[in-house]
């Protein structure tokens, strides 16, 4: 057998007739099992609770660490694993893994390598902060067991709880307030609960007072926030089809299409009023609420992007206007449709200036609590 090995001690004085380069199974024995326990603690930190679930190989970083996997172990994704450096004890989280070779000779054997990110360390107020340093190699990595717990300590104000680290009691907290002040994505593969998570973040946010704009196309949210009895705003049918129709004159116009062009402004300068007047009567109300912004059924992309740039427009001035008297977090369902990535998208330069309109209200709303 070839094995990697780890000194923890001297071997004791009463193994006289133990040999360098052998291996000893000790016998099942109280005194061998403190023995054990020592052992377990000395190398990982923590208390006899779980495993050695491999030990660190080439390849890794500050941020993400890679193992090779015990074959005794039972891992999945998302385990939590932990290791000690420094008399820290890093945490990480499995994202993944991969079959690799190890050759003896002409004796090819296989194994698994994990690749696990950083979660941090536990500081004084029971919260992950960074640790500045990877593990050396062939640092023994644990998995706790079943049993082991983590001290449970109480959401601060402001926190909520979004959920709990796989094969942990942690819970992962959020802080609303820096969710509202910084932008967040919600990213995730079909059927993660990516929709999910939002709507928990919707409701708390309007339990804190926050007006909560939600830029919904999917049909969704009227009726899953129900219970929070949604504003519904947006352009009445008869506008919308107005404001396609006129998008649509201006892409198949003449050379140029500045007739075209020069009737679409007028109708958009007038219909900025309407929406003025519907984003005023949502935010000028104390407490919180959620307003839902949709369409009346159209096809033309640009016309959904025109309105959309509108209204968050509309949003911006009132922000600029009374200068953060509210706090409002705008919600973009599927946001990839509403502000796309233009280089490959095929726009022209009209459709291009919205969503770059769009962007810039992302970067700045922010400085007027938006």
């Amino acid at each position: 057998f070839v094995g990697t090995g780890l000194m923890s001690s001297n071997v004791p004085d009463r193994a006289v007739d133990t040999l360098p380069g052998h291996v000893y199974s000790l016998p099942n024995t109280s005194e061998n099992e403190l023995l054990k326990d020592n052992l377990w603690k000395a190398l990982s930190g923590e208390p006899g609770q779980g495993e050695m679930a491999g030990f660190v190989v080439e390849g890794a970083s500050i941020s993400t660490i890679k193992f090779e996997v015990s074959p005794s172990v039972g891992l999945q994704e998302g385990n939590l694993i932990f290791c000690k450096q420094a008399q820290n004890i890093v945490y990480y989280q499995i994202l993944g893994a991969e079959t690799s070779e190890e050759s003896f000779s002409s004796n090819p054997q296989g194994k698994h390598i994990a690749s696990a990110a950083q979660i941090g360390v536990l500081d004084a107020d029971n919260k992950f902060v960074k640790y500045p340093w990877l593990p050396d190699m062939n640092t023994p990595i644990f998995v706790f067991s079943d049993s082991h717990r983590f001290p449970e300590k109480e959401l601060a104000e402001g926190q909520i709880s979004i959920g709990k680290i796989p094969s942990s009691d942690i819970t992962v907290r959020a802080d609303l307030s820096q969710l509202i002040d910084y932008h967040t994505a919600v990213l995730g593969v079909t059927g993660t609960g990516k929709t999910e998570l939002v709507f928990d973040l919707i409701n708390s946010a309007v339990d804190q007072g926050v007006k909560v704009f939600c830029v919904d196309f999917t049909g969704e949210y009227q009726a899953r926030l129900a219970a929070r009895k949604p504003v519904s705003i947006g352009l009445d049918k008869a506008m919308a089809d107005e404001l396609d129709k006129r998008l649509f004159a201006v892409e198949t116009g003449t050379y140029g299409a500045g007739a075209e062009k020069t009737t679409l402004k007028k109708f958009v300068d007038e219909i900025i009023p309407v929406v003025g007047e519907q984003v005023e009567t949502f935010l000028r109300e104390e407490g919180g609420a959620v307003g839902i912004f949709s369409l009346p059924e159209i096809t033309n992309t640009k016309a959904t992007l025109r309105a959309t740039e509108l209204y968050l427009s509309s949003i911006m001035r009132w922000a600029r206007a009374h200068r953060k008297a509210r706090r409002v977090m705008v919600v973009l369902e599927e946001a990839h449709t509403i502000i796309p990535e233009t280089g490959g998208a095929g726009f022209d330069f009209e459709t291009q200036w919205v969503v770059g309109r769009i962007s810039q209200i992302a970067l700045q709303g922010r400085k007027y609590g938006v």
